[in-house]
């Protein structure tokens, strides 16, 4: 809805086994979410530095996988 607006919504996305995140598509920094129902109340979100992003197993942080990649 933000960006039917013509509001900017930061580039997301899902982060996988398989994925690897580019520096030049997100910059040097992503904010990484967690995907357990506390992360909307700002648990477990982490600032790290986009090469590192890596995909984490259940439990990796707060509970949940790591679920998504924000522009910062």
């Amino acid at each position: 809805r933000l960006a039917a607006a013509g509001l900017p919504v930061p580039k997301f996305e899902e982060i996988r086994p398989e994925t690897v995140l580019s520096v030049a598509d997100y910059g040097p920094y992503v904010v990484v979410k967690p995907s357990d129902a506390l992360a909307s109340f700002g648990s477990g979100i982490e600032l790290r530095r986009t090469e590192e992003v890596r995909y984490r197993a259940a439990g990796g942080i707060s509970g949940g996988t790591v679920r998504g990649a924000r522009r910062r």
